[in-house]
């Protein structure tokens, strides 16, 4: 169960127990609670939800535009698809003097950046979007507007977030997800290791027409999945060179191979693992799975719990509904949601996505078998080994898991 989950539905449920019912700008009556805060180990977990559906790819575009773009003008958001501020765009493109404007005029991000690689030590390390003269030519006050940095001696990158006022249901999980992303893109290219991320709300609220929603999100919390990671784009060392898809979450490839190589033969499984199926659904419930139309098609059935994302060259092949239909790569890769998602199957998929994971969980059986399908090569200094168990079951096999190696 991810901690994300834990401490954010901890105070949704504080909320809704103790909160007072007040009247505010909106119109729409809230309950809030004062001085709300969360905390995360950024290098032991990636903190979003799982318990409800969190647009992190709209959430990595709008924290670029404010903090790499440095942006106000909403046009140039829009261009990535991303329309969370039409709402308050103004006759002339932009929010006014709002957010990357702060950033912009004042050169806040390239001061941050010189300083961390210059001056780590420094306690003076604050990026503050609330300029009181700029206020009344803001189209909407900053709401997380406030980040203080520090590094500890062991090389993290630590961040404090201060918000002023965060709407539980909808703003601030998009918030964490966000600004845990734009701390761990600073801290690769400032050559840290991301560390404590402190999330410090001001006013905590919700609104009355979200109450049942976040009810019904309380009642999920026993089914919250484990914490998915974060990918960067390794190759990126400046932060200006980030672009929203080289900042994705963990694409996991899961995979049964013989000792040398062989995967499967005529389309199907040459052996029958009943641990090795037990793990596969254990691992796969309640993420989306990936394949071609070959592996599609040797299914006995659209599996259940898991949205199924099939690439085909074929234009004109038809799916069961609910399946979901790609002819790029790159088109479904962008498609896929927050969280872990597993690669199932076959070898061509196997190699069009290797470069893109970061996990692989293969069950290694360790005798060799005739087929017709291969699993492709990778670089053994790129993975490590991470865990080795041994399987059940006359044909001695083990289940492995890979991590992919980042950095220098």
């Amino acid at each position: 169960m991810s901690l994300a989950d834990q401490e954010y539905l901890s105070i949704v449920k504080n909320i809704l127990d103790k909160g007072a019912l007040g009247e505010n700008r909106t119109g729409m009556p809230a309950y809030k609670l004062p001085h709300q805060i969360m905390q995360f180990d950024l290098e032991k977990e990636f903190p979003i939800l799982t318990t409800k559906f969190v647009a992190f790819k709209t959430a990595v575009k709008e924290i670029l535009w404010i903090w790499q773009k440095q942006s106000n003008d909403v046009r140039e958001l829009q261009k990535w698809n991303c329309h969370v501020w039409d709402e308050w765009m103004r006759e002339d493109g932009t929010i006014g003097k709002a957010y990357g404007y702060q950033l912009g005029k004042y050169h806040q991000v390239d001061t941050l950046l010189d300083m961390l690689k210059k001056d780590p030590e420094s306690r003076r390390m604050v990026v503050d979007l609330w300029n009181v003269k700029d206020l009344p030519d803001m189209a909407l006050y900053p709401c997380a507007f406030l980040t203080m940095w520090d590094v500890s001696n062991d090389g993290r990158l630590n961040c404090m977030l201060v918000q002023r006022s965060g709407d539980m249901g909808l703003g601030v999980p998009f918030n964490m997800t966000q600004y845990a992303a734009l701390i761990c893109m600073i801290a690769q290219v400032s050559g840290l290791r991301p560390g404590l991320f402190t999330h410090v709300i001001n006013n905590a609220h919700i609104y009355e027409n979200h109450v049942e929603q976040l009810k019904l999100q309380l009642s999920r919390l026993p089914e919250a999945y484990a914490a998915p990671k974060l990918v960067l784009n390794p190759d990126v060392k400046d932060f200006y060179d980030f672009k929203p898809e080289g900042v994705r979450m963990s694409l996991s490839i899961i995979v049964a191979r013989a000792r040398n190589g062989v995967i499967g033969k005529d389309n199907r499984l040459i052996w029958h693992l009943s641990d090795d199926l037990k793990r596969f659904k254990t691992l796969t419930m309640g993420h989306p799975i990936v394949m071609g139309r070959k592996t599609f098609e040797s299914l006995p059935k659209v599996l259940p719990g898991r949205v199924h994302y099939v690439l085909t060259g074929n234009p004109d092949y038809k799916a069961p509904e609910g399946v979901l239909l790609f002819h790029d790569v790159k088109r479904l890769l962008a498609a896929l949601p927050a969280g872990e998602s597993f690669v199932i199957g076959g070898e061509h998929m196997y190699r069009e996505l290797l470069p893109y994971a970061d996990t692989m969980y293969i069950t290694e059986i360790e005798e060799d078998f005739e087929g017709d399908a291969y699993f492709p090569d990778f670089d053994p200094f790129r993975w490590k080994l991470e865990e080795s168990i041994e399987g059940e079951g006359k044909l001695p096999h083990r289940f492995c898991t890979y991590r992919k190696v980042t950095g220098d």
